[in-house]
This record gives structure tokens, sequence and C-alpha cells, in this order.
């Protein structure tokens, strides 16, 4: 078995475990086999089903990882606090704006806190902490991130759709959106504190303002203003979302993770790059007189060259100039492809100094590029 799909082997096994848990649990609450009127009761039965999710995902991060690779240290711990405090207080700020109070006492307020924390943990060291780091080993961060945040998305689908149906499906965009941004946010700050910090005051200032249950259908200048609080909250909260994801992006230490995500990209493109390489070699055996595969050949070598240098000299601390260095030297490539495939003298000195103009930037002097050699076939010659 590959280490790839020993990987996903493992995810499918504790995504089975917990995901059999929450539905059990919903269908017991559904069929009113399970009913806590109590809400003290409800808190711990809450807090008791969380803390077996915890523990059956510790074994799993003990036993094929670890809690530093998951996330759990405490590098730019300031800077975690402050980014997930910050992206998660959007709600609160409506609440001082418009005054609302919270509709708990106090007691219930610092249970309810103990619950949020214990759910932002465990939620987090599931999806953003083994899930995901366990994706971004072997696919691009893009990709880990989006598989992580659907499958976040259906954990928190039965509830949905017990709740109100067919309708609860609209919930896996919702949840799909909101654990793709809680994924960035954990490669930019590569740290699961400060996303355990906004899932769970996320969550907090969302129950404690307001419930729907006890809206009114009557329309009262009192439901209005609650409906404007609502709207404002739920603006603040995704501005405040982004403002964070901003910060974190400019502050947040990922070269490392940015450095393995386009190292695999990298030489990805290598290998296609290879691929085509001999497949235009076959094409040269099979028609050797067709001018236009010699030149592709030389171009595709040419790039090869020059990918095999960033590879050669990319390192994490360079890895962003590298990644810039490879978007122009990718533009060059394909210039070079439209040069050899343009008929007009005027297109190919437009060419010309368009990549001129690149290798300026790239302090690159002296480059032979457009010495091919073309040799016309045909008048319906077309090289690309």
């Amino acid at each position: 078995m590959t280490d790839l799909a020993k990987s996903w082997f493992r995810i499918l096994a504790l995504l089975g475990i917990i995901f059999s848990i929450v539905i059990i649990i919903y269908l017991l609450e559904y069929f009113n086999i399970l009913t806590i009127t109590n809400n003290y009761l409800k808190y711990l039965f809450d807090i008791c089903v969380y803390l077996l999710m915890l523990g059956i995902t510790c074994i799993f991060v003990f036993k094929y990882s670890s809690f530093k690779k998951v996330g759990l240290h405490t590098n730019q711990l300031y800077l975690n606090i402050g980014v997930g405090v910050l992206g998660s207080s959007g709600f609160l700020i409506a609440a001082l704006i418009f005054q609302v109070n919270p509709i708990y006492g106090f007691d219930e307020l610092i249970i309810l806190i103990v619950v949020v924390i214990l759910v932002g943990i465990t939620e987090e060291l599931i999806f953003r902490g083994f899930i995901q780091s366990s994706l971004t080993q072997h696919y691009r961060s893009f990709v880990a991130i989006i598989i992580t945040a659907f499958s976040f998305a259906c954990l928190h689908l039965p509830r949905t759709i017990f709740q109100i149906g067919i309708l609860g499906l609209t919930g896996l965009i919702s949840y799909t959106m909101l654990g793709t941004i809680i994924g960035y946010y954990r490669k930019f700050l590569n740290s699961l504190v400060g996303v355990i910090i906004l899932h769970a005051f996320w969550d907090y200032w969302l129950l404690i303002f307001v419930s729907i249950e006890e809206i009114p259908s009557t329309i009262t200048p009192d439901i209005m203003a609650m409906f404007n609080f609502l709207a404002t909250g739920l603006g603040l909260l995704f501005l405040f979302l982004l403002a964070g994801l901003i910060i974190s992006l400019k502050l947040g230490d990922y070269k490392e993770i940015l450095f393995e995500d386009f190292n695999k990209f990298i030489n990805n493109k290598l290998d296609k790059l290879n691929k085509d390489l001999k497949n235009i070699e076959l094409a040269i055996q099979k028609f050797p007189n067709r001018a236009y595969l010699k030149i592709m050949k030389q171009l595709i070598n040419k790039f090869i060259e020059r990918i095999e240098y960033i590879i050669k000299i990319m390192n994490v601390d360079n890895v962003k100039v590298m990644k810039e260095r490879y978007k122009i030297e990718n533009k060059i490539h394909m210039l070079l492809i439209d040069y050899y495939a343009s008929r007009s003298d005027a297109r190919k000195q437009t060419i010309q100094t368009k990549i001129r103009n690149l290798e300026d930037y790239l302090g690159v002097k002296g480059r032979e590029q457009f010495n091919l050699t073309e040799e016309k076939e045909d008048n319906n010659y077309v090289y690309y």
C-alpha cells in the first residue's frame, strides 16, 4: 500500500468513527430516544461526546503523526491569539453597537465557554489538524483545504437535515466556504492555536446573543431591531474574518508549507514536461520532416532546464522569489511558442520585446531565445 493510500485509509477510518458517533446521536434525538430537557445535563452530555471524539482523534494523531506536525505548538502564539480573537469578534462588536445583552445567565455563559472551546479543539484537531495536515503531504494545499472543508461541512450536515429537512443540504455550501477560510488560516498561521480560538469564539458569540427559535412571526419594532442586529453582526463577522485572514497572510510564518506546496507543483510540472518531451520525440520519429515538432522539442528542453535550475536553487527562504520566477519563465515559454507559431514579422518583434522585458525583470542577460531553426514545410504549416 502506498503512502497516499495509507493516509486516505487513516483519514476515512477517523471520519467513519466520528461520523458514526454524530449520526447515532442525531438519530437518537430525532426519534426522541434521547431527550434531555435540562440545559446543564445537555451541556454535560455534549462535553462527554466531544471528549470521546477528542480522545479518539488524539489516538490517531499519537499513532500516525505528532501533535506538533498537526499544528499544536506555540510558534507565533501572540499572533495566533490576536488573529483568532479578531476573526471571531464580528458578532460581539455588533452586540456592543446595538447594546444587546446575552440571552443566558452568568453560570450558563461560563459553561458555554467550556463547551465551545472543547468543540473548537476537537473539530480543528480532526479537520485542520489531522486531515488537512495528512492531505498536505500528498496534495497541494488548495486541494487539501477544499477536501478538508467539504468533510467539515458533511459533519454538520446531519443536524441541518434533521432540523430543516432537505433544505439542510444548503449547509454544504456555507460550511464548505467557512471551512475553506479556516483552512487558509491554518495554512498561513501554520498552527492550530489561532483556528481553535477562531472556531470556539465564532460559535460562542453566535450562541449567546440570539436564539432563532424565540423569534416571533409578527413584525414589531423590537423584531426589526433584532434583524438589523443580525444583519450587522453577519456583515461584521465576515469583515473581521477577512481582516484576520489578511493579517495571517502578511504576518504568518508559512514558508515551509509554501515551499512544500510549490515543490510538489513544480516537480509535477517537470514530470509533465518530460512526458510531453517523450511524446514529441515519438512524433519526430514518425514524422521526421515536421519542423514544428523539432522546435517544440527545443522549447520544452529549454523550459525543463530552467525549471531544473529553479528546483536546484530553491529553498524555504527564497521560495516566494522562486515562485515568481517560475511564473515569468512560464510566460516566456508561452511567448516563445507564440513566436514560432507566428508568421507576422511585426508580431514576432512585439513578442521579442515582451520576452526581453521579462528577462530584464529576472535580471537575465544574453539568452539566445530566437535562434531555433525554422524549416517551412508547406503553406498550411501550423506550429502549435
